[in-house]
């Protein structure tokens, strides 16, 4: 996927199964959108082949680009070694926000002995609170049988 400003190319994107390989905008055109227009139409692609949950990786000593993800609501889930003949480099690992806006979830556990269920907020924003206390909205557990150490 490429993005233009008349005959000259100015950022592109690409993906493989589930991980975007690759996007980049160039300096003079950052800031302007591009670079949010491509990773949210080649997320848009992944979903319609299926893909339920993207994944891209970001050079580590990369800020700019670090900020970007975090800023449209990724969030990192591991580390990687790329391994290049020139040398290698530590990438971060990051998944985009599922969630678009927020929302009420419930979350249960059925366990070896127990069951679980928690209330949560979920969103695009929350990810980044510091503190999460208050979108937990009810929690309980019920033993139905079995031992507690589940």
């Amino acid at each position: 996927m490429v993005a233009s400003d008349g005959i000259e190319i100015v950022g592109f994107g690409h993906a493989r199964g589930d991980r975007i390989g690759a996007l980049y905008v160039l300096r003079p055109y950052q800031r302007r959108g591009i670079g949010k227009a491509l990773l949210t139409h080649l997320l848009a692609s992944l979903k319609e082949l299926s893909v339920a949950e993207a994944r891209f990786d970001v050079v580590a000593i990369n800020d700019n680009a670090i900020a970007f993800y975090r800023a449209y609501g990724a969030y990192p889930i591991g580390r990687s070694i790329n391994r290049d003949a020139r040398g290698d480099t530590e990438d971060l690992v990051f998944r985009p926000e599922s969630a678009t806006r927020e929302e009420i979830v419930l979350i249960a556990d059925n366990g070896g002995g127990t069951s679980d269920f928690t209330v949560i907020r979920i969103g695009p924003n929350r990810r980044n609170l510091s503190d999460r206390t208050s979108d937990i909205l009810a929690y309980t557990g019920v033993r139905i049988g079995g031992t507690m150490n589940d």
